[in-house]
């Protein structure tokens, strides 16, 4: 009776370490998936569609300015990193994401003219914006954010 009890102890405490095992080799799994920037939708979270676009302009003449690299990033949350766009000869670029954490968060957009001079000399910009609850509809916002930036000296 006693090698049957001592029998059961031993398979019960196999058991428990093949399952720690298991989930310790999932939990590093999932983890992979985090570090290459996917998006991984979880039951109950709520997400949106987000949009950012808009204008970048000289502030001197009042023209657009193209080729300017244009970046969103997350003010509180510094992994949350969007993808980049450049400004087209009209001037305007377009963002899309779906960011991992709250639509309350703020976001900074950064402007940087790294195009050597091709349209002349910018100053780089930062601006702060966040997207509220009533500008989302359905799961999707959109924002415009127009920009005029300084010719360096």
């Amino acid at each position: 009776m006693k090698i049957n009890m001592l029998y059961r102890k031993v398979i019960f405490r196999c058991l428990q370490l093949s399952s720690y095992f298991v989930s310790t080799i999932l939990g590093i799994i999932c983890g992979f998936g985090c570090i290459k920037n996917e998006i991984v939708a979880t039951y109950g979270v709520q997400s949106a569609h987000f949009k950012v676009l808009g204008t970048v302009v000289s502030s001197d003449q009042n023209l657009p300015i193209r080729g300017l690299l244009i970046t969103i990033q997350n003010t509180i949350r510094q992994y949350d990193k969007v993808d980049s766009a450049k400004t087209d000869s009209l001037g305007r670029y377009s963002i899309e994401y779906l960011p991992i954490s709250s639509a309350s968060d703020t976001w900074e957009l950064n402007v940087k003219d790294n195009d050597l001079n091709e349209n002349g000399s910018f100053a780089s910009k930062d601006t702060i914006f966040s997207i509220s609850d009533s500008e989302q509809k359905s799961g999707h916002a959109e924002k415009t954010v127009d920009i005029k930036l300084d010719r360096m000296e």
